[in-house]
């Protein structure tokens, strides 16, 4: 009986707690502001209008109204309603007036846009516009916010963005930047951010920097200024960039295998040799490289190695990709392969490159012969039914032009 009685005083202690709650809750107002605002940030712009209209009567001087006001005039004037209210004409004129508003608080308005794009990721791309747009008073706020360690953390996707939104900004950045990079306060992370940055701007104002940090002793860091250097005329490190493939880190291999495209001669044996590092992203990225600078004989071989055996998805398509590249001369020996191949997924990249524009007129009669021998005995069904689009295009004359 007693523990009736105290079950039940807590249950009713419990409902008093809530109701309670739920009065404090329904007493307290909802403010245009938050009303306007939780309609941008769920994609009602058009209607957001008229509750931050009120807000900014109300609350003129908080730069978080013109945050959500700017973004909401930008997002509707493009939307049919304002073309059938006649409204798209006066919202660009108030959004560009907003936005001068909000930039009138100088660092504190750039500091309120970061806050907002913390807050509502899919309002990050309308934020990130606006920061461009600030120019170099939003260098230094976003450079505190991508060099905050819980920042990086909670927001790894806006720290994305917002270091393309200062290669956006450019020239004006820079300054800024090389000074960030004086800190000894700043992470390797946060360093190599800088450099990336750098990196995308490509002006000459960014090359003493950039040979520092080529100097210098972090890896990575290294390894983007020599690639950046060498992107914007300084052709004396093109070697540099090939030693970089025989790194022991494999960030750096990364970022020199995406960078080999570019040399103006592309080291042929290296490339070859360096397509069995044990970094798939470098394998992949090496033969990508050779299909921009057309794929040699010599590299054959090897990527009919890394299509049949490698254990990489990924890998095995740049090389399928790369096959394609030899045109109709491969179609013999795929098809002469094609049975030879245990896996199904090898089998069905195989076909694929057959079906190729550039492969498929090279498939003779007797080819067309051994494929349908082929199609009868495939029991993996996706692996069939490739193989009978493939017959069906042959037939048709398609792949012989016509």
């Amino acid at each position: 009986m007693v523990g009736r009685i105290r079950t039940t005083a807590l249950l009713v202690a419990a409902l008093a707690a809530i109701v309670t709650g739920c009065e404090r809750y329904a007493a307290r107002k909802v403010t245009n502001l938050e009303l306007g605002r939780d309609m941008v940030a769920a994609g009602k712009s058009f209607e957001a209008i008229q509750y931050l209209e009120k807000a900014q009567k109300e609350e003129p001087d908080n730069p978080e109204v013109y945050v959500y006001l700017t973004i909401a005039y930008r997002q509707a004037k493009d939307k049919p309603a304002a073309e059938v209210a006649g409204k798209k004409e006066e919202f660009a004129v108030k959004a560009e007036q907003s936005y001068r508003k909000l930039l009138s608080f100088g660092r504190q308005g750039i500091e309120t846009l970061l806050k907002v794009m913390s807050k509502y990721s899919r309002l990050t791309p309308d934020v990130v516009e606006l920061l461009v747009g600030a120019g170099e008073a939003a260098v230094e706020p976003i450079i505190e916010f991508i060099s905050d360690p819980t920042k990086r953390e909670e927001y790894p996707d806006r720290i994305k963005f917002l270091k393309k939104a200062l290669v956006r900004i450019g020239p004006p950045a820079v300054p800024k930047l090389c000074a960030a990079l004086e800190s000894p306060a700043l992470t390797p992370e946060v360093r190599r951010d800088i450099v990336e940055v750098l990196s995308g701007i490509k002006t000459k104002e960014v090359v003493p920097a950039l040979k520092k940090c080529a100097a210098g002793t972090d890896p990575v860091i290294k390894a983007e200024a020599i690639v950046a250097l060498y992107e914007m005329g300084e052709k004396k490190y093109a070697s540099q960039i090939i030693s970089l493939l025989d790194s022991p880190n494999a960030e750096v291999r990364r970022i020199a295998s995406k960078a080999i495209s570019a040399l103006n001669h592309m080291p042929i044996e290296k490339v070859l040799s360096s397509l069995s590092d044990p970094d798939p992203v470098v394998r992949v990225n090496l033969i990508r490289a050779l299909i921009s600078r057309g794929v040699p004989p010599e590299a054959e071989e090897k990527l009919i190695e890394l299509l049949t055996t490698d254990p990489n998805d990924e890998v095995q398509n740049a090389a399928a990709d790369a096959l394609k590249e030899y045109g109709e001369r491969m179609a013999k020996e795929l098809i002469e392969m094609l049975p030879k191949q245990k896996e199904w997924d090898v089998r069905l990249r195989i076909v694929k490159i057959l079906s190729s524009p550039k492969v498929i007129s090279g498939i003779d009669a007797d080819g067309e012969y051994k494929l349908y021998e082929l199609y009868q005995s495939e029991k993996q069904q996706i692996v069939k039914d490739e193989l009978a689009r493939l017959l069906t295009q042959l037939q048709s004359g398609k792949g012989k032009g016509g």
